[in-house]
């Protein structure tokens, strides 16, 4: 959607124009019959009640209308604000009582790694070399070679995995191709089973980690999935690496705390194959990762998320690579927070505290995205007050906004300030205007049923 103003012959021939599918629709031919109603009113009645003045030359009680929709959404938004908060706390304070299952060394069972690949020769070889070095007797490698044009299948052979070969014109995405590994591991079932992206890396124990706490809680497991800079990398990656250690490690850990089921986050993620072998993963969607955990957790088997096992990816180098990465990120998000409520429904059916508050947190904008929105919401709500509108909207915004400020401040101290330091706090500029263009060029547009790859390459940036 394009808004854009047009002057006619004089300052008040103002012509709000918005475009919608290419075509030019005219909110307001002219601000003059209207500006000319408002002075008249402000003549006859005065100024000392605006609001009834602007109420008569708008025919109608418009500023108790926007009030009442400016204070729901503010309501609504600081509901899911506070949900951010507390998950800050509870990550950065530590807390009695709450420990993290105790490693059962050795205990895990045959595993079989499913590692969906589109067009990923170049980065898969470092994954698998770590992979090679971690597998014990009895545990498969298996990489889905999905929709290759390049050699990624004779590279993933060269380090001795199983390869599959995938083609197909309609059905593309990385759900697909899980789906198609697990199907080929029915003839041979492991216990569990683990999926990795194949531009990911992981740690030295993160397999073992893994499966051994999947095998013994009986559950999905989800691991610690993060990004780092690359040497060279533009300048708000810093910033973006913060946001995803927000959004999937603190975040995750507070709702851990809290009881609350985790959300599978992509890379690093466990199940028994007796949970795995019945779970539709053939579907396009944006968010499959997001998607998985909730239906799992529908389902009855909620995953757990565990700090231990470590993964993590370099963020993209080259601008083109950084844009795909957060367009798709953002709409995947906003896919979910469209189905939250149906969660919430299920919650309520199946009468499951963990599952309702976990698809409340799906309704969470992202951090960077929360703080704007809150702003806005002050900044629309300041001008409803002075003409008369209720106040309340503007408090109830601007008290959040702190709060969430305060929260994510205390976060990048605890936490956060070895990845993003403070000679690396001017990207912020540059990383919140990226997210912006991605809203304002559709970020609800949909790119189901394709592979949407990341480039991670260091081309020119």
């Amino acid at each position: 959607m394009v808004v854009r103003f047009d002057l006619g012959r004089s300052a008040t021939d103002l012509v709000l124009v918005t475009k919608v599918n290419g075509r030019d629709w005219h909110v307001f031919r002219q601000f003059k019959p209207l500006l000319r109603r408002l002075a008249q009113q402000i003549l006859v009645r005065g100024p000392s009640n605006i609001r009834n003045t602007v109420d008569a030359a708008l025919g109608g009680p418009v500023i108790t209308l926007f009030s009442a929709v400016v204070t729901l959404a503010a309501v609504m938004l600081s509901a899911l604000a506070l949900m951010y908060c507390l998950q800050a706390l509870l990550a950065i304070l530590p807390m009695r009582g709450v420990v993290a299952p105790v490693r059962a060394e050795g205990e895990r069972g045959r595993v079989g790694i499913v590692v969906p690949a589109h067009n990923e020769s170049a980065g898969i070889g470092a994954l698998l070399a770590m992979l090679r070095e971690q597998l014990r007797e009895g545990d498969r490698l298996i990489v889905v070679a999905d929709n290759c044009t390049d050699d990624t299948a004779a590279v993933a052979r060269s380090f001795g995995a199983t390869v599959l070969e995938r083609e197909h014109e309609t059905e593309r995405g990385k759900g697909y191709a899980l789906d198609h590994g697990v199907r080929f591991l029915e003839r041979d079932p492991p216990e569990i089973v683990v999926f990795l992206d194949a531009d990911s890396l992981i740690e030295k124990d993160t397999l073992s980690v893994l499966a051994e706490t999947c095998h013994r809680l009986g559950r999905p497991v989800q691991a610690k999935y993060l990004m780092t800079p690359q040497a060279g990398s533009r300048i708000d990656a810093p910033v973006a690496c913060f946001g995803l250690l927000v959004k999937n490690h603190v975040r995750l850990l507070g709702l851990r705390k809290l009881g609350v089921p985790s959300h599978i986050t992509g890379s690093g993620f466990a199940c028994p194959w007796g949970v795995i072998r019945d779970v539709e993963l053939a579907n396009g969607h944006l968010a499959e990762d997001k998607k998985l955990g909730l239906d799992l957790t529908v389902a009855g088997y909620p995953p757990y998320y565990c700090e231990d096992a470590a993964v993590w990816s370099d963020v993209p180098y080259t601008a083109k690579g950084t844009r795909t990465q957060r367009d798709r990120w953002e709409r995947g998000h906003l896919s979910l927070v469209r189905a939250a409520p149906r969660y919430m429904l299920e919650a309520f059916r199946h009468r499951d505290a963990g599952l309702f508050l976990l698809a409340i947190d799906t309704a969470v904008p992202p951090m960077f995205l929360l703080i704007f929105v809150l702003a806005i919401t002050a900044l629309v709500a300041l001008p409803i007050a002075l003409f008369g509108g209720a106040i309340l909207p503007f408090w109830i915004a601007s008290l959040t906004l702190c709060l969430v400020l305060l929260s994510t401040v205390a976060i990048w101290w605890m936490l956060g300030r070895s990845l993003l330091p403070v000679r690396s706090l001017p990207g912020l500029l540059p990383f919140v205007a990226s997210k912006i263009a991605i809203y304002a060029g559709g970020a609800l547009r949909s790119s189901a049923g394709q592979w949407i790859r990341t480039d991670r390459s260091k081309g020119e940036n």
